[in-house]
């Protein structure tokens, strides 16, 4: 139980984070900061999973994972990436749009008593990562050797 607090609170403070630096702007100075910002967003997507262990959540981290990752390959700290035009701003902003509404909706879920959407997992943190990690690093090097 105590870790589910040590969970609970890194979500609490990553989440105030992330929400002051997109609202005062800060989330846009540089290509750098956005990717930080969007390693902090999986981190907050992968601890507020193992703080609930809800499938929603889960669910969204893997839409996350999905727009992280095509994020990466129109980053400019990456050699031999596209450029961003208009249609990868559209599917980026949907997986998005979708992943934030996923965790969103666990959370509220959590906040109101588990009444609608109480279907758990237990997956540990460890293999969690490293899939998350193995799967960023073996899918952009399959995109970008093959794409």
């Amino acid at each position: 139980m105590y870790k589910e607090y040590q969970y609970m609170r890194v979500t609490y403070l990553l989440g105030i984070y992330l929400a002051f630096s997109y609202i005062f702007g800060l989330a846009g100075l540089s290509p750098t900061v956005e990717l930080i910002h969007d390693l902090l967003t999986l981190t907050v997507c992968i601890t507020a999973y193992m703080w609930l262990k809800k499938n929603i959540i889960l669910f969204g981290l893997a839409f996350f994972f999905l727009s992280f990752n095509f994020e990466l390959l129109y980053s400019p700290l990456i050699p031999n990436s596209a450029t961003w035009n208009f249609e990868a701003a559209k599917f980026f902003l949907g997986l998005e749009t979708v992943a934030t509404l996923l965790v969103v909706a666990g959370l509220a879920d959590s906040y109101f008593e588990d009444k609608y959407l109480d279907y758990k997992s237990n997956f540990k943190l460890t293999p969690l990562v490293a899939t998350v990690t193995a799967g960023t690093v073996v899918l952009q090097v399959i995109i970008r050797t093959f794409g």
